[in-house]
């Protein structure tokens, strides 16, 4: 059973935080950084899971995630981690398809939308 862990990107500070908590009831989510514990509001953030997944270089796969996929039919493709029930799933150029969970080394984070927008735009 994989652990159920989140990030948060803050729309305001436009920075990746740790999640600790989250309260379902106010809609404020905790974060470690650096050490200090803070709260942020529920319209500040955008929440990404993990996926339970790691790459090629043991670097976990998180919801929002840039990859490189270097699986025999999509190799070479640059896509992004997204979540649409009942899994994870990789959107790139001609499509998008379910997560290998069988070979998670296949792919290779090269970054996230939020941080790393320009990879994107440099594929297109």
């Amino acid at each position: 059973m994989r652990s159920i862990e989140f990030r948060a990107w803050s729309k305001n500070v436009k920075q990746m935080f740790d999640v600790v908590k989250i309260s379902f009831v106010s809609g404020a989510v905790w974060f470690e950084n650096s050490g200090y514990v803070g709260n942020l509001g529920e319209h500040d953030i955008i929440l990404l899971q993990f996926t339970g997944l790691l790459d090629r270089n043991n670097v976990e796969i998180w919801e929002g995630d840039i990859v490189h996929d270097h699986h025999i039919l999509s190799a070479g493709k640059v896509c992004v981690v997204y979540y649409e029930a009942p899994g994870f799933r990789v959107k790139g150029d001609g499509g998008s398809w379910i997560m290998s969970r069988y070979n998670p080394q296949g792919y290779e984070v090269i970054g996230n939308v939020y941080e790393n927008s320009s990879l994107l735009k440099e594929k297109t």
